[in-house]
């Protein structure tokens, strides 16, 4: 077979020029080329101490604004958790309160029975003896629930007030110094350590000093044995010797910084030295820093307290006024009530009396001309009877008054006209129905007349003639 492939060949043009080395430049690196320079090896250590002193001065920024994040996030916990002791005293009061004034608005206002008409045992609508019981034993268990509860509250009340007390951060006993940072341990010279003045502390020898740095140490009562240089009593000097050395070892280490490089030497054959600085009553306070914040805001207390009592204050006047609004209340149903029984009476009252006049009626025999029962007849005739005898009482009465007026008048008449007589006197007629004094009369005269049947004005008019008789 013949292959199809063929091999064209590349064109020769294309490619780039060769381009060929004409040399070479090689040095030799020298050892310690800067050993000599003592400025760059100084510059370099000042360098490298700057950059420590700056790494350190951050490590302690960020500790300090760790520690302050720490101390904000107490204050606040405390706060809150103040807060929430007094809510919680202002909540268990306002309970009490309420459970007080429901007892005596329950006790002024009842709503378990309003009717008045259910005080006796025997009367309509009062609960059967069963279920007073019931009732009763109901009321003893909510009751009893309810002493339980209370009981519960008061407990953890009681535990947490003691919780929050074992956690007060504030000491009662707290006296603040006058030296510059104050409790929180910052002031303009806490990053200067060249202008800041130190508390000059004791040196202490660590090979010459044994039982008093190991007393330094370790507490009198916690010590296993006398921490003195000479050995207890029945104890050999080696063994004594031995304790000693596995005590000295047993210290803790001593960390140093040389920054000088040309005393590396010489501070490597140095006696290791230790300095104990002496504690002022600033370092002393610094351990307790967190248990000793004093408050610095008493005016915001004074101002929820006063907030608090206030809405106390509003909470007393609200339910005192319910609980008179309730009560007026109550009154106004208890009489609306009154009214409505008094009216249920009256109709039931009215209805019976009906009832009991029907059944009475069918059950009495009726004559059958009347049609009226025996009681009904009787009654007619004793109605008609009493009138009768009233009337005529009436009558009697009317005849006797007439009569006397009568003679009362006559006996008037017989006077005037003796006087009349006696004096030779004439007087006019009274009205316009006679001719003289003496043919008026009350009988006879004209129904327009002043003294038609008006005795008493005829008697009144004769008195009044007979009166001016005398006066002549």
């Amino acid at each position: 077979m013949k292959r199809k492939d063929k091999f064209y060949p590349l064109n020769m043009t294309q490619r780039t020029a060769e381009v060929k080395a004409v040399g070479a430049w090689v040095q030799p690196e020298v050892e310690n080329s800067y050993s000599n320079h003592q400025a760059i090896l100084s510059a370099q250590i000042e360098e490298v101490r700057l950059q420590q002193r700056q790494l350190e001065k951050e490590l302690k920024l960020r500790r300090f604004q760790a520690d302050v994040r720490h101390r904000v996030k107490q204050m606040a916990q405390l706060n809150k958790k103040k807060q929430l002791e007094k809510s919680y005293q202002a909540a268990e009061m306002e309970r009490h309160i309420v459970q007080q004034s429901s007892h005596a608005a329950e006790k002024s206002t009842p709503r378990k029975n309003r009717c008045n008409m259910r005080s006796e045992d025997f009367s309509i609508g009062s609960d059967s003896p069963f279920t007073k019981e019931f009732l009763k034993v109901k009321r003893e268990k909510e009751v009893k629930a309810f002493s339980d509860q209370i009981n519960k509250v008061h407990k953890s009340s009681r535990q947490a007030r003691r919780n929050l007390s074992s956690r007060q951060v504030v000491n009662e006993r707290f006296v603040a110094d006058d030296l510059p940072g104050g409790m929180w341990r910052e002031s303009a010279t806490r990053e200067h350590p060249a202008v800041r003045n130190t508390t000059e502390g004791h040196v202490i020898d660590l090979e010459n000093t044994n039982s008093y740095l190991l007393n330094e140490e370790m507490p009198p009562g916690d010590a296993p044995y006398p921490l003195t240089e000479q050995p207890p009593q029945g104890e050999d000097i080696e063994s004594w010797e031995r304790r000693l050395k596995e005590m000295r070892n047993s210290l803790p280490k001593i960390v140093r910084f040389d920054l000088d490089v040309s005393d590396r030497d010489s501070r490597a054959k140095s006696i290791e030295r230790r300095s104990v600085p002496v504690m002022g009553g600033t370092d002393i306070e610094r351990a307790l820093a967190v248990r000793n914040m004093p408050y610095i805001n008493p005016g915001l207390d004074n101002e929820d307290e006063r907030k608090q009592r206030e809405k106390q204050r509003a909470m007393f006047r609200r339910l005192f006024m319910d609980i008179e609004r309730e009560q007026v209340k109550e009154n106004l149903r208890r009489t609306q009530h009154r009214k409505k029984i008094a009216l249920l009476k009256k109709d039931k009252e009215a209805a019976r009396k009906a009832q009991e006049t029907r059944i009475q009626q069918k059950m009495e025999p009726r004559n059958p001309v009347t049609g009226e029962t025996l009681l009904e007849e009787y009654t007619r005739e004793r109605e008609a009877e009493i009138s009768q005898q009233q009337s005529e009482l009436e009558e009697s009465r009317r005849i006797k008054k007439q009569l006397e007026t009568e003679r009362y008048v006559q006996a008037l008449k017989t006077n005037l006209k003796e006087k009349m007589e006696r004096r030779n006197l004439t007087l006019p007629a009274l009205c316009c129905c006679g001719q003289d004094i003496w043919d008026t009369d009350p009988n006879t005269c004209a129904n327009n007349c002043v003294f038609y049947r008006n005795p008493k004005a005829y008697a009144k008019a004769l008195q009044s003639l007979l009166s001016s008789c005398d006066l002549v």
